[in-house]
């Protein structure tokens, strides 16, 4: 699986560094951030120094284990695109089998809670207390962190034993005081330092409500200025844990990072399988790795640190898929069943039968149209003053399969809490949403047909919020994934061919 690129990666190194030594960054003024945010190092971890003058001293071998964009996926499944998922039971018992082979470091690079009625129903503390089973190190909040606001990622925050990372969100109102912004973790006599970033542009895929208050800034001085912080407290190997895909790195980024004393980068957000390499002004390998998502693959770095030399050399690195028979032989481990028993049972739920699917119902054409549909139908009904003109929901997150149709099912395509707003709108607004990619919508009438030149439509949280600020919008207190549920139900059977 690895692609080395290695005549590319040197032009790119060539090109980068003859554009001289300044780093270019956003002129937002972060003086005002407080100690909590920007902390270094974690507090409740060991920094201690340690004596490297003996003769004897051996090398250490150790691992690094990255997972990205896991999105609650919590069951052992095929899931509707036809990809393994590997499920949190067996995860575990990998982790805990890598952490007996040898000394290794556990880092998520984000979107661990959200996707799973599993995780969903109690927001991401089921996923956050089997990482504390698991050991995890670190984790970089991602943009679907958001999705149930601030308030929840402090608590999940509190819960986790391990720090949550976010070095480039400027926070000048304290939403996210237990964030930090990179962490010093020493095991076996080796200090490994992570550094936590979101990418800035991922900005848009959160709700906007979900993040008042707070910036997303430029990335490059931060990865700059904590890898410093980093050395200066001790650290043998910095990571730079991020939540974006390296196809999407700007050139600022790409800079900083060769130029800096960043050892490795773990990605994620982009969903693909990603092994890149960058090579450091003394030309030396700094792989970019990316384990695409829902628990499919996992990142895997093998060090080995001399401690008379105080330096770090990468033995091995790769993507690897959790679908070899040396993965999926492996047992669930019980813990997780138990913690999952005892706390955060959703299975009656779940397993609710709402109605059946007759035909297939994609994720990008006739499943968005139907829950526009079904939108549609409801809001006309109990907003009718409005006289809504029609309706506008993006792609779902999953297909959904012919035969009957479980409230998990609804679930895995429709897992965000999207509230649906109302707003006035005029047509060219339709018609430019029309022609825009991933807006898969059901209006329910001829634009043609409309004499007034403005009228009403709903729509959900995500999609309106993109082009109208709140003061524009009217709160329905409906949300989209009941509203499916509910239509399905009255429908009994819903037809594929209908929804075109």
């Amino acid at each position: 699986m690895k692609n080395i690129k290695v005549l590319q990666c040197f032009l790119v190194t060539f090109l980068l560094t003859s554009c001289g030594g300044n780093i270019s960054g956003s002129q937002t003024n972060t003086s005002e951030m407080t100690d909590e945010t920007t902390s270094v190092v974690d507090s409740s971890l060991s920094t201690s120094s340690f004596d490297t003058t003996s003769e004897n001293e051996e090398p250490i071998n150790f691992s690094i284990i990255g997972l990205n964009d896991f999105h609650g996926s919590v069951n052992e499944k095929i899931s509707s695109y036809g990809y393994y998922e590997y499920g949190l039971g067996k995860l575990s018992t990998f982790i805990k089998h890598e952490r007996n082979e040898q000394t290794s470091f556990v880092i998520s690079s984000g979107d661990m809670w959200q996707g799973s009625i599993e995780s969903n129903e109690n927001r991401g503390k089921f996923v956050t207390e089997a990482m504390n089973l698991m050991g995890f190190d670190s984790m970089t909040l991602g943009n679907h962190e958001f999705d149930w606001g601030t308030e929840i990622i402090q608590s999940n925050a509190e819960l986790a034993n391990f720090p949550i990372l976010a070095a480039n969100i400027i926070d000048e109102k304290d939403k996210l005081s237990n964030i930090k912004s990179s962490a010093l973790i020493e095991k076996d006599n080796v200090k490994v330092g992570v550094i936590g970033i979101i990418g800035s542009n991922v900005y848009s895929s959160i709700t906007a409500t979900m993040t008042e208050d707070l910036i997303f800034d430029e990335e490059s001085k931060y990865v700059i200025e904590e890898s410093e912080k980093l050395r200066e407290q001790g650290a043998n190997f910095i990571i730079l844990s991020i939540h974006l895909g390296a196809a999407d790195f700007s050139s600022n980024l790409i800079k900083s990072i060769v130029s800096s004393d960043i050892d490795l980068v773990l990605a994620g957000h982009s969903h693909r399988e990603e092994v890149e390499e960058f090579y450091d002004n003394d030309f030396n390998v700094i792989p970019v790795l990316n384990a695409i998502c829902n628990g499919e693959a996992f990142s895997k770095v093998e060090v080995q640190f001399d401690p008379k030399k105080q330096e770090c050399e990468i033995l091995n690195y790769d993507v690897y898929s959790f679908d070899d028979v040396e993965y999926t032989s492996l047992e669930e481990d019980p813990e997780i069943y138990e913690l999952y028993k005892s706390k955060y049972d959703v299975d009656d739920l779940k397993n609710e039968v709402v109605g059946r699917a007759n035909g297939y119902f994609t994720s990008t054409s006739n499943l968005p149209v139907m829950a526009a549909q079904a939108m549609y139908e409801k809001i006309s009904e109990e907003f009718a003053q409005y006289d809504i003109k029609g309706s506008v929901h993006n792609q779902a997150r999953a297909n959904l399969e012919s035969g009957e149709i479980l409230y998990d099912d609804i679930y895995t395509s429709f897992p965000f809490e999207n509230e649906i707003l109302i707003v006035e709108a005029d047509k060219h607004y339709i018609y430019d949403l029309a022609s825009t990619s991933n807006r898969y919508f059901n209006i329910g009438f001829d634009v043609n047909d409309i004499s007034d030149e403005t009228f009403y439509f709903a729509g959900i949280d995500y999609v309106i919020l993109k082009d109208f600020d709140t003061s524009e919008c009217i709160k329905t207190g409906l949300f989209i994934r009941d509203i499916i549920v509910d239509y399905i139900k009255k429908v009994g059977t819903i037809n594929s061919s209908d929804y075109y």
